[in-house]
């Protein structure tokens, strides 16, 4: 029996479209670019039902049709374009540091900017990140990145 494809599925299409001319880690997108990625994840959350859009981009992420980076970059534009102040993709993105058990995820999360903002009592504890970054080399500068970034705990 074929499966009836889920509705957020074009969104998600047109956004993994998307040819992003530089990586969003080390310049700024060109105008005509950043206003089509806004609209493409306005419509993926429109489609989604729900700002927290982390799960069908990091789906992609793992799948190489796209960097970490551009999956963190698509949901720091997410946490700005969602009706809930980025409240349920900030659980989300927590979630995957604490569990610490996908490498994509966790890479996506460390990369979010909003992420180690959270609100009080969500805080992953500065030893976590460091078992992190022992754990992941790959991830052992993104990590010293926000332990330098933050308060002692």
């Amino acid at each position: 029996m074929p499966t009836t494809p889920s509705p957020w599925q074009p969104a998600l299409d047109r956004l993994l479209a998307i040819r992003l001319p530089v990586d969003p880690g080390e310049a700024d997108l060109p105008d005509d670019v950043a206003y089509e990625v806004w609209d493409a994840v306005r419509d993926l959350i429109e489609a989604r039902g729900s700002s927290d859009i982390a799960e069908l981009v990091a789906d992609a992420a793992a799948t190489g049709a796209l960097t970490n980076q551009e999956a963190a970059l698509y949901l720091n534009i997410a946490a700005w374009c969602g009706t809930d102040d980025a409240a349920a993709l900030q659980r989300t993105l927590n979630g995957w540091v604490r569990t610490a058990d996908d490498r994509t995820r966790l890479a996506v999360a460390l990369l979010h900017q909003m992420h180690m903002s959270p609100a009080p009592g969500e805080v992953v504890p500065r030893q976590h990140l460091t078992e992190i970054a022992h754990r992941y080399p790959e991830l052992r500068e993104l990590c010293a990145y926000h332990l330098a970034a933050r308060p002692a705990d």
